[in-house]
């Protein structure tokens, strides 16, 4: 039991207050008693951040760093509703088929305009098969 009794003696309150009146510690002897081993009973702790308030001299980061986390939100809940797109490849590898085996004439400007506006038609990522498809 050596050195957490020096940390955090049983009769121990913080002494420093902030702007709002709330009592907080050294932000090194709270990780201290966090991490102690030693103490007979641990350290008994209650944050509350979901009621937390940004102070006066915290508001223009809290400002910026809020408009990112809730762009952030609706990004998370994209990726988590991604399904993937080899369903849609499928399904564009029948259409150029079938507009393959139409008369050249007849199709090649819907041939054209998809090669046109397929944006990473040469990118390294696009399959040799999509690129072989329209070429």
């Amino acid at each position: 039991m050596g050195d957490c009794k020096k940390i955090l003696p049983t009769d121990w309150k913080p002494k420093t207050e902030c702007s709002t009146g709330c009592r907080y510690l050294n932000m090194g002897n709270l990780l201290k008693v966090l991490t102690c081993t030693d103490l007979e009973q641990g350290p008994n702790f209650f944050l509350d951040f979901e009621n937390a308030q940004p102070t006066e001299s915290e508001k223009e980061i809290y400002n910026q760093v809020n408009v990112v986390l809730k762009d952030a939100e609706g990004i998370l809940e994209d990726l988590q509703s991604y399904r993937g797109a080899g369903h849609e490849i499928r399904e564009m590898k029948g259409c150029i088929k079938v507009l393959k085996d139409q008369p050249p004439n007849s199709v090649e400007g819907l041939l054209n305009a998809l090669r046109y506006t397929t944006k990473h038609l040469n990118d390294e990522t696009t399959s040799k098969q999509i690129k072989s498809m329209l070429q």
